[in-house]
């Protein structure tokens, strides 16, 4: 069912055994521009089962970024700014993407990974969460081991661009 901007749509949910009206607004789309700047651009992750789920089964893009907002679960402004060796962001480094402790390292320095390869697994919640690599490269550094504590946004694994 398609709704104009604007349009609000009431919703009766559950959660733990509570029922909650819900008044949802449908926003406007916004286009994106033809050729952002990599300092402005934000890739956004596939709608998630339960997006998809919430929305009757059909996948709804995300909110667009607002400039000096950060995007809700991506640390240090977008997955762009973990991408290794790119100019200003980090000196490579792959940063925690939520509070957690670190179950398993499974890269050493001096190993080359390719984008999605598992650098750690970050248990959270008491869910197993696998950090992948965010580009091709070689691991530089690994700055947390198996039973550490870290936060949201600390370095954990540093890559260097793998040379083409």
């Amino acid at each position: 069912m398609q709704t104009a901007p604007g349009h609000r749509r009431r919703f009766m949910i559950t959660v733990d055994g509570l029922r909650h009206e819900v008044i949802v607004e449908e926003l406007p789309t916004v286009d994106a521009p033809a050729a952002a700047s990599p300092a402005t651009a934000t890739a956004w992750p596939a709608a998630s089962p339960a997006t998809a789920a919430v929305q009757g089964g059909t996948a709804v893009p995300p909110v667009p970024a607002v400039p000096g907002v950060p995007a809700p679960g991506v640390p240090h402004g977008g997955p762009a700014a973990q991408a290794p060796g790119a100019p200003g962001l980090d000196d490579g480094w792959v940063p925690a993407p939520m509070p957690g402790t670190v179950a398993e390292v499974r890269v050493q320095p001096g190993d080359r990974v390719r984008r999605g390869d598992v650098l750690l697994v970050l248990t959270a919640m008491k869910m197993e969460n696998e950090i992948p690599a965010p580009a091709a490269g070689v691991v530089k550094a690994v700055s947390v081991a198996a039973g550490a504590t870290v936060n949201s946004g600390d370095r954990l694994v540093q890559l260097a661009p793998e040379e083409v």
